[in-house]
């Protein structure tokens, strides 16, 4: 995740990378350009496995949103981002929960559900 820095109330708050679809970009060029423009990791479809996991319609009450959730795989860190860990035990999760968007906290929880449901 990187830190929001705009004037806004998600100001300061950590959040997974991602944007707005450009014109004539696909959701994976998107995806890929984003990660990019703000974390400075070079992914590709072929070398991460990047895959659709679901949308997510949120509503912050002045805007709508909707979110295109995709998992990637092999990742490295990067000095622009921070890694977090979270865990299966929910209670372990409510200081991360403090910090970031209550949008990326909907993902987060059925991330994990889909998680415990493949192992």
């Amino acid at each position: 995740m990187q830190e929001r820095r705009e004037d806004g109330p998600l100001n300061g708050l950590w959040e997974f990378p991602g944007g707005k679809i450009e014109p004539n970009e696909t959701n994976i060029d998107a995806v890929i350009r984003e990660i990019h423009e703000e974390v400075e990791l070079i992914i590709t479809q072929k070398n991460n496995n990047i895959k659709f996991f679901k949308l997510f319609p949120y509503d912050y009450g002045d805007k709508k949103i909707l979110l295109n959730v995709f998992t990637i795989q092999n990742m490295d860190e990067t000095e622009k981002g921070k890694w977090f860990t979270l865990s299966f035990n929910n209670s372990n999760n409510q200081e991360i929960f403090k910090i970031i968007p209550k949008a990326n906290i909907v993902v987060i929880e059925e991330l994990l559900i889909h998680l415990i449901k493949t192992i």
